[in-house]
């Protein structure tokens, strides 16, 4: 089983990588990071590098490694599918190829660690919140008492719950998901973003002569108004490689378009996937613009 796993594919990572100039090394990137000022060259394998992020342990007591090996057969299936995208466009693509195409979109955002501690985050809040309303509501918790207490074979004490739930209620103690649902949660956004993306119009944008793409760990960037009212104006964009951009919208062309973004645009998509980067920002050469706007 392995126990390196990256939190963003590594055939899309190494589609950023260029040839060293050190002769013998791997391809590789400038990485940026926050709070270090000057990037750094490293091979593509070795970043977004977490230990058994995806794998958990099961009832049995051993680690599990099915998410892992889902997320490694979808990057098996989609690789040559980007390939063919962005030598010959969007509408090369299959219907089967394209809702594959989709799938990996999905995935590449909700893998990430940035939106697992968004959405985890989230949910022990709302935890947090409806065991506030449970321990208010005096029958509904006293009979959650006696069944516990029936099914464990304890004599849990009414005090001593009501002390433990006020530790949680007041910051003292942390209501935590157990790892399988802290993989899992995030993963289950794949399927609503893809009904999501399937509705929205797709373009491949090519970057205009001396410019180029970055990517960083956190590759899809959903920008646009915070109110889900407003969720019409989104703008979604994922870089591929250096030269070429996926980029939703709900307006714009309806038929698919390779498009050849003007300078301005370009560095606009530079910026918000530096803006949204968690903690590192990848570029195949020294980017001014990833400079500025990663503090």
């Amino acid at each position: 089983m392995k126990k390196r796993h990256h939190t963003v594919s590594r055939f899309y990572l190494l589609r950023f990588a260029v040839p060293s100039s050190t002769s013998g090394e791997p391809d590789g990137f400038w990485v940026y990071r926050r709070g270090q000022g000057t990037p750094e060259w490293l091979p593509a394998a070795t970043v977004t590098i977490h230990s058994h992020f995806y794998s958990y342990i099961d009832e049995s007591g051993k680690r599990n490694p099915e998410m892992e090996e889902l997320l490694a057969n979808v990057e098996t299936v989609v690789a040559p599918i980007v390939l063919k995208l962005v030598s010959s466009g969007l509408s090369a693509l299959s219907p089967r190829e394209r809702r594959s195409l989709i799938f990996f979109v999905a995935c590449a955002y909700a893998r990430t660690p940035q939106t697992r501690r968004t959405i985890v985050r989230g949910i022990e809040k709302l935890g947090v919140s409806k065991l506030k309303d449970f321990v208010e509501d005096e029958p509904k918790f006293r009979a959650s008492l006696v069944r516990y207490n029936a099914v464990k074979g304890e004599a849990l004490k009414e005090e001593d719950a009501r002390r433990f739930i006020g530790t949680v209620l007041s910051g003292d103690a942390t209501l935590r998901l157990k790892d399988k649902a802290r993989i899992g949660f995030p993963l289950l956004t794949i399927v609503p973003l893809c009904s999501m993306f399937l509705s929205m119009h797709w373009r491949l944008l090519h970057a205009p002569l001396g410019k180029e793409f970055v990517t960083s760990d956190n590759p899809v960037i959903i920008a646009g108004p915070a109110r889900a009212s407003e969720t019409r104006d989104l703008e979604i964009t994922m870089p591929l490689d250096p030269q070429h951009c996926l980029l939703l919208t709900w307006g714009g062309p309806s038929e698919d378009v390779i498009a050849y973004s003007d300078q301005g645009w370009a560095d606009d998509v530079v910026r918000r996937t530096t803006v949204g980067a968690d903690r590192e920002v990848y570029a195949p050469h020294k980017n001014p613009v990833v400079a500025r706007n990663l503090p």
